[in-house]
């Protein structure tokens, strides 16, 4: 009796997993639902998924096959381990370009202040970086046009708009304010667009801030009825951001980089509508490792989120691509290195 208990026990924790990898994997049922559950924890996971293996310990091997298959589902699909193997450059122009959300406003409570952001950057030897959360980094007040700053990281050409910043190895011909969302939200209502000059070749390059689901999701975790219609509604306005994103990037010469925080992850309808559009993600075309650049600000000091991404287009190859510390700021960097194609 106890054992067919434990069996019935495993099986259904077994099914749960798998219940939860349909609906993230196949896109089965409500978008809003799947992408819930993207921003649960890995940890929580894992002890649902430890405690099958262990009612299992004693039953058939075929339970303890099961088990090990359900713990190597959620190392690999759910978690979103990314492996590639390393490939090199060909012929065309070579640069590393990196995307962080700098929490400026934060830096200010660090000991290391914004040096340490300074030094974080700079670690990576970028050409292009593109900044998030930037308030205050620079001594501007840039509010609704895109303003020549000072040099930052090493890099000669700057320009900021609220908070973005765009820091460039090569000659900036134009900077432009692009609006994001006809909603007031607290990030995001502008994104910011450069033109690069690289070696008498244009690149855009745009950095971008989708509005934040976290006041959405802590409405969902106290009160579940009122907090599931403002998570509703906050993805119907990233997913409204996005597409007055693409529709504008869509115009853009090419090739482009679209950098920034999406407040959501690989799988999620904001980012598959960028993919469908064509772009591509660097980490899913050349990451190793899982990528995470969001949790360990929180209480648990343990990423478990990738919201931040560089996405690219054709005429660009990604060979390489990276995620940095997690001292300076609420998020981790993420690091491409690209090939323009010739």
């Amino acid at each position: 009796m106890l054992r067919s208990a434990r069996a019935w026990g495993v099986l259904c924790l077994l099914l749960g997993h798998l219940a939860l990898l349909l609906l993230q994997q196949l896109d089965v049922g409500q978008p809003w639902l799947a992408e819930l559950t993207r921003f649960l924890p890995w940890y929580w996971l894992l002890l649902p998924c430890g405690l099958a293996l262990l009612l299992a310990i004693g039953l058939s091997r075929w339970w303890l096959a099961a088990c090990a298959l359900n713990l190597a589902l959620l190392a690999t699909l759910t978690m979103g381990l990314q492996w590639h193997f390393d490939s090199k450059a060909g012929a065309g122009r070579t640069l590393r370009v990196l995307s962080y959300n700098v929490k400026a406003l934060n830096a200010r409570f660090k000991d290391e202040g914004y040096s340490g952001i300074d030094d974080e950057v700079r670690s990576h030897a970028p050409d292009i970086v593109a900044l998030q959360d930037a308030q205050q980094l620079l001594p501007l007040d840039s509010h609704n046009t895109p303003t020549l700053s000072q040099p930052l990281f090493g890099l000669p050409h700057v320009y900021a708009l609220d908070q973005y910043v765009i820091a460039s190895r090569f000659p900036v011909r134009e900077c432009r304010a692009g609006q994001l969302s006809q909603y007031h939200a607290p990030h995001g209502e502008f994104y910011l667009l450069c033109q690069l000059d690289i070696d008498g070749r244009l690149l855009s390059v745009v950095t971008a801030h989708l509005v934040s689901p976290r006041e959405a999701l802590e409405g969902t975790r106290y009160s579940l009825l009122s907090g599931l219609s403002d998570w509703k509604s906050n993805l119907r306005e990233r997913l409204g951001q996005a597409q007055v994103l693409l529709r504008d990037v869509s115009k853009l010469p090419r090739p482009l980089l679209l950098m920034g925080d999406f407040n959501a992850g690989d799988g999620s309808p904001v980012v598959e509508l960028l993919k469908r559009a064509g772009l591509r993600d660097s980490f899913s075309e050349a990451g190793q490792g899982y990528g995470y650049t969001y949790g360990h600000a929180l209480s648990r000091k343990t990423d478990f989120l990738r919201i931040d991404h560089i996405f690219f287009s054709a005429g660009i190859t990604v060979f390489n691509s990276t995620v940095g510390g997690t001292e300076a700021s609420d998020h981790s960097p993420v690091i491409a290195d690209i090939q323009l194609h010739p």
